[in-house]
């Protein structure tokens, strides 16, 4: 119990108190969408994900499956999906990535705005054995003057 107060006392008193006066707290709302056209996402797949925020896209961000990922010019990150992601639900951030205190937030609490979350579903990969090979004798022909 008192390693559980000890931790949650380290975070809270690492996060940055309110201001008392809302306009010195000027967060940049971040505007993305996910531009994989409302089609399912599975394991293994690739999804595209595209900043709005056009002035100034290199200084963004995208947090999703614990890593970060920096967008093209263009305000586009791809992001692999490995095969062996769990299915589930997971949280899309999009980060400024000048701003450290807002990313570290980001990151343990996803405590921006505009969060949006997806869903992995799983996929079922057929296991294909390669057959032996034998090498025709033109093969070994060739892999003999190779050597040479």
């Amino acid at each position: 119990m008192k390693t559980w107060i000890a931790v949650f006392t380290t975070i809270f008193v690492m996060l940055p108190a309110p201001a008392a006066d809302s306009t010195e707290t000027k967060r940049t709302i971040i505007d993305f969408e996910i531009l994989n056209g409302g089609l399912p996402i599975y394991q293994g797949n690739t999804l595209a994900i595209k900043i709005n925020n056009k002035p100034d896209v290199e200084k963004f961000g995208i947090n999703v499956f614990g890593k970060i990922y920096r967008v093209n010019a263009r305000g586009v990150a791809f992001v692999g999906i490995d095969a062996d992601q769990k299915p589930g639900k997971y949280d899309i951030a999009p980060i400024d990535l000048n701003d450290k205190e807002t990313s570290w937030q980001y990151e343990f609490f996803c405590s921006c705005c505009n969060c949006k979350t997806i869903e992995v579903l799983p996929r079922k990969y057929e296991e294909e054995r390669m057959k032996k090979f034998t090498p025709t004798e033109k093969q070994k022909q060739q892999r003999i003057h190779e050597g040479q």
